[in-house]
């Protein structure tokens, strides 16, 4: 019976020595309450918004955050609960979202500091981003599409974002590798085609740019792969630069954009130029189409005499159908004085490069007696 009684008075004495102290908006409602043993804080701590819906809920130890604490958005919804030991957040803390109190991220900690991987979700409690930590520091981010593909990766040195970061379209094919330092651009950064082919490189300097011209070939490419991606102004400007740079097929290109309307305008008279260009830089192709353009009256006047010639360039760099069109000329007599002779010759070369036309009209030819 007499240690009942010492209990009791040691209870009364400590709840005597517990003081909870109040805090009120001018409004009059409840701000907070505060519990003090003495002057240490040592309880419950509550803290409510000035329409008297809770705030916040903490647990204090001897003067030190310890135990779950809570938080609150206005409309009362639960917005974060995260565990502190001894003033240190400790375990998992977990953020909601205010609209439908689903899960808005998921963070640990060990001894105060961010540990493992977090994750942030949106309303839909789709994964939008995952955050790696070790002792404490950001060390990477990997954001995600609502379809859960892989929008980009991120890695961080002192909180900044350092090394090379990389960024995937919706379908999970990589597009863009960017090089950082402490935050800013300071190396490669190069752009990809959905197809894994590099679409444009670009050098940085402590986040200036280097100019870096493409080389001709570069900006042929460039140019191929816009077309294949149905970009045409895109792939004439690339060809344009190309052949202003000397690259034969940069010319022969863009003329044949022009000559078929491929993408832009049609025009003949610049299929004509460019064809033209192409042919001179050394492009056979280009002679051909030119040849071509000659023979049939498509844009320039028709002239058998031109066409002949830049047949003749095609013919020399075995192209069996620059061959065939000089025996047609010959054997037509079209701009020429007619020689059968001479076609047949040029039909035979077609034949021996390849072509069944060729080989037919030799035969024909030489089933005459020519």
């Amino acid at each position: 019976m007499r240690i009942i009684l010492l209990i009791s008075i040691l209870i009364l004495t400590i709840n005597l020595n517990a003081e909870v102290k109040k805090e009120h908006y001018k409004n009059g409602n409840i701000k907070s309450e505060t519990t003090y043993k003495g002057t240490v804080k040592e309880g419950t701590f509550k803290a409510y918004f000035e329409n008297g819906i809770l705030q916040a809920v903490i647990n204090y130890k001897n003067n030190e955050q310890d135990g779950l604490g809570k938080s609150y958005y206005r409309n009362g919804q639960l917005r974060t609960e995260l565990n502190f030991v001894n003033g240190k957040e400790e375990g998992k803390m977990s953020r909601y979202h205010q609209s439908n109190g689903e899960i808005r991220s998921i963070t640990f900690f060990k001894n105060g500091k961010k540990v493992g991987t977090s994750k942030s979700y949106n309303k839909e409690g789709t994964l939008e981003t995952i955050f790696n930590y070790k002792n404490g520091n950001l060390i990477e981010t990997i954001g995600y599409y609502d379809n859960q593909k892989i929008k980009n990766k991120k890695l961080y040195k002192n909180g900044r974002i350092d090394g090379i970061s990389k960024e995937y379209n919706k379908s999970g094919s990589l597009i863009k590798t960017v090089n950082y330092k402490q935050d800013v651009l300071n190396g490669e950064t190069i752009e990809y085609y959905s197809n894994g082919k590099i679409k444009k490189k670009t050098i940085y300097k402590n986040g200036k740019q280097i100019e870096k011209n493409r080389t001709a070939m570069e900006e042929v490419e460039a140019g191929l792969e816009e077309n294949k991606q149905g970009n045409a102004k895109k792939a004439e400007l690339h060809y344009l630069k190309g052949c202003e740079m000397k690259h034969p097929l940069g010319c022969s290109f863009v003329a044949q954009m022009y000559k078929n309307g491929e993408g832009i305008s049609k025009n003949l008279l610049k299929a004509e130029e460019y064809y033209l260009k192409g042919c001179e830089l050394g492009d056979t192709n280009g002679c051909m189409a030119l040849g071509g353009m000659y023979y049939y009256g498509n844009g320039p006047k028709r002239d058998y005499k031109v066409a002949k010639d830049l047949f003749s360039i095609g013919c020399k760099n075995k192209v069996a159908g620059g061959c065939f069109l000089i025996g047609v000329i010959y054997n037509q007599g079209n701009g020429v004085r007619q020689n059968k002779s001479t076609a047949k010759e040029y039909y035979g070369k077609a034949c021996d490069y390849g072509s069944q036309s060729g080989c037919e009209s030799y035969k024909y030819l030489n089933e005459k007696g020519i």
